[in-house]
């Protein structure tokens, strides 16, 4: 008999809990809408980001209106998305109704007329407590909502971005810079994750110093090496030439007198001031 009584309570706080969720993250786009560009709201920073990359490649957007609709279908908390958080907002109120009158119907059936409770030791009417914690929790439910008002909230929501998107459209110079999210320096986690970071810089700027080393070596061996091939290069050049004039000397009888030791050396001299 306990369960309709918990079971009604539980539902009640878990569509409490997610109204109230909804509000909080309407209050923070809002509040961040002011302090454009310091966004802290994720999908407010993602949003205003896309836009202006849109903005900046001047990609068309026939229709802001649906645009942004289907934008804000992806808002999250948490894990789950802003629609499916209404849902289990309104899911929860009914099924705390539902648990309530089915808790009746069993009373009825069996006659109960008073429920203790393990921690409490008074005893109350178990009709009158069922009935009254359903009427209760729903009414306290029902003026929540008609208090924080969610739906105006998104339509304000709306209004603010659609007055953006309008006065950025079509001109990229006054597209405002988005800071990003500002996380704790201090945690273990980020100390841990920028040690990281300045690691691998360092590994990545030695690696490329190292590089950039070995290439300059191998260009001083290069230079290095580039007089010898030519000087070598000369020389068999020199012989080639040599070698033709001794051939055509010797098939020709009018020339054979001129390849003398002493001229010889002289046609040598000539060729390798030639060749140079």
């Amino acid at each position: 008999m306990h369960l309709f009584y918990y079971g009604t309570w539980l539902m009640g706080l878990l569509s409490l809990f997610s109204v109230l969720a909804i509000y909080g993250s309407n209050r923070r786009v809002i509040r961040d809408m002011k302090n454009i560009p310091a966004v802290k709201d994720k999908w407010l920073q993602q949003f205003l980001l896309e836009y202006q990359r849109n903005v900046k490649d001047d990609s068309a957007i026939h229709n802001p209106a649906v645009y942004l609709t289907r934008r804000m279908r992806g808002r999250k908390i948490g894990p789950i998305t802003l629609r499916q958080m209404k849902g289990v907002s309104w899911y929860t109120f009914v099924l705390s109704f539902l648990a309530a009158g089915a808790g009746a119907l069993w009373l009825r059936r069996t006659g109960l007329e008073r429920i203790s409770f393990p921690v409490i030791t008074r005893d109350f009417p178990a009709m009158g407590l069922l009935v009254g914690s359903a009427a209760v929790m729903g009414i306290v439910l029902l003026l929540i909502r008609m208090v924080i008002s969610m739906g105006f909230q998104e339509e304000v929501i709306e209004t603010n971005l659609l007055d953006y998107m309008e006065n950025q459209k079509g001109d990229s110079q006054k597209v405002i810079q988005i800071e990003p999210v500002r996380q704790n320096s201090n945690s273990k986690a980020a100390r841990a994750a920028k040690a990281g970071k300045t690691g691998r810089r360092a590994r990545a700027k030695a690696k490329e110093q190292e590089q950039i080393q070995q290439e300059q070596r191998l260009k001083a061996q290069k230079e290095r090496a580039m007089p010898d091939r030519r000087g070598q290069d000369k020389d068999t050049r020199a012989e080639k030439v040599e070698e033709r004039i001794r051939e055509a000397a010797a098939t020709d009888e009018r020339y054979s007198h001129l390849l003398n030791k002493e001229e010889e050396a002289i046609v040598k001299d000539v060729i390798k001031e030639f060749l140079t």
